[in-house]
């Protein structure tokens, strides 16, 4: 009866065993799959961040462009005022 108890027992703990052992098979997949998906998003990160540096850098060269239009039409309309003096010097009268 003792050994009855006991192959019993043991087949009890065997079948435990096997239940942990499948547990933990499945644990090690859900952090294998965890694992890659931490990758890709990290990869994702990555050219979302890089992105967002060349925009950055366009926007700082539009910046750029933008001053530079600027100080050419402040100039463009100096020379005008500049041109519209001269011309009215030489108006002949009517």
């Amino acid at each position: 009866q003792q050994v009855a108890e006991g192959v019993s027992q043991a087949n009890q703990a065997g079948r435990a065993l096997s239940d942990i052992n499948r547990s933990v098979a499945d644990a090690v997949g859900r952090i294998h799959e965890i694992a890659l998906a931490t990758r890709s998003r990290t990869g994702q990160s990555e050219q979302i961040t890089a992105q967002v540096e060349r925009i950055a850098a366009l926007a700082e060269s539009n910046r750029a462009a933008l001053e530079e239009t600027s100080q050419a039409v402040h100039a463009l309309l100096a020379q005008a005022k500049n041109l519209e003096q001269v011309v009215n010097r030489f108006r002949l009268a009517s």
